[in-house]
């Protein structure tokens, strides 16, 4: 079910997409229309679809989405975000320097991989890479890199470790950056710092997302969009989430920690434990009462919050994502009406989930 009611703009501009699938000027429309309906992710990715769209047929208009949408429009898979060119920051370092700093990798290379000590930045000069995690025998895909790009900018954290491997997609030179030589150089541009800072977490979020399969399916420049609709909260151990009688005005991944779910009027009887890549609100989408559930931190927790608004757009741009949403909020209700039941029954000899009502309080949703 819907959290919110669509205006009735909204919805006829969807009828009218359903019926003239191949017209961009109605993607475009529909897209600023949810735009100005605080629908971020849902309104950009209908004005990229509808560039892609007339950049073939009409690029006088897909030009003029971007004049007056910005660069967003022109994102895709291949180029998640549109980045900032740091090629600027070369141009600081002498020519000696740059012959010595400079490092070639063939298709293939690896520049460095996950846990290797984070002891220097690049900035890619020429070619492709791609930023992975090793998953199995398999790789999960976090970014693309192009000319311009920073990477490894890890280094600035004393002792950091590398959270990632870098491997290039086609024959790529790089510039290596000493830590202080990077900050030397962002110094040196106040507007490329700014930008690299709020780029910095960007990646950060994206990367955090990228770890859960429910986010991780979806395409990058996707995952990329969302990050930039997220905002942080931290929770300490024994700190309440959620209050009973109260709900969450967002939806919230948990990215780091352990919290527990506890029912029942006073708001003690156990009912569920929650991990790392459960998400938090899915009873927006369920039949389920989620004001009778507390919430607890049980260690301290990171979550990534996010507008109900930003889930209802990624269930309508991918039917895979919308099955997983309403199949969570259908586990989330089954599970805790049955847990009631059991702890109604007498069963249950506890109230801090040593007895039989231990479990999992399940992901990807709670």
């Amino acid at each position: 079910m819907k959290f919110s009611t669509e205006p009735k703009e909204i919805r006829t501009l969807r009828e009218m997409c359903r019926l003239h699938p191949d017209d961009p000027v109605l993607r475009a429309q529909l897209g600023e229309a949810l735009l100005k309906h605080g629908h971020e992710v849902g309104g950009t990715l209908l004005l990229r679809e509808a560039y892609r769209m007339l950049r073939e047929e009409n690029p006088r208009e897909a030009r003029r989405l971007v004049e007056r949408f910005g660069d967003a429009v022109t994102a895709d898979a291949m180029r998640p975000l549109a980045h900032t060119d740091y090629l600027p920051l070369a141009e600081g370092m002498d020519a000696r320097t740059r012959r010595r700093r400079t490092v070639r990798l063939q298709e293939g290379g690896t520049l460095f991989r996950v846990g290797d000590p984070a002891d220097a930045a690049y900035l890619v000069l020429e070619g492709k890479l791609a930023v992975v995690l090793p998953e199995g025998r398999r790789w999960q895909l976090l970014n693309h890199l192009h000319a311009g790009a920073l990477v490894g900018e890890g280094a600035l954290e004393p002792g950091a470790k590398r959270t990632a491997t870098v491997i290039a997609n086609e024959p790529s030179t790089l510039l290596r950056f000493e830590p202080d030589e990077l900050r030397r150089a962002l110094g040196a541009h106040p507007e490329l710092n700014l930008r690299f800072s709020k780029e910095a977490l960007w990646r950060r979020r994206v990367a955090l997302l990228s770890t859960v399969p429910l986010f991780a399916r979806l395409p990058m420049d996707v995952r990329f969009l969302v990050a930039r609709q997220v905002w942080e909260q931290t929770h300490e151990a024994g700190d309440v989430i959620k209050e009973r009688g109260a709900l969450l005005p967002c939806t919230a991944l948990l990215a780091e920690g352990v919290a527990r779910l506890h029912e029942g009027r006073s708001g003690t009887l156990y009912v569920g434990r929650l991990k790392p890549g459960t998400l938090i609100g899915v009873h927006h989408w369920s039949d389920y009462d989620a004001r009778s559930i507390r919430i607890t931190a049980e260690t301290d927790c990171r979550l990534l919050c996010m507008d109900p608004s930003v889930i209802e757009d990624l269930m309508d741009a991918s039917s895979w994502f919308a099955a997983q949403i309403r199949e969570a909020g259908r586990a989330l209700a089954v599970r805790l009406q049955a847990t009631m039941k059991w702890h109604q029954s007498g069963s249950g000899e506890t109230t801090d989930g040593r007895s039989g009502a231990h479990g999992e309080g399940g992901r990807p949703g709670a």
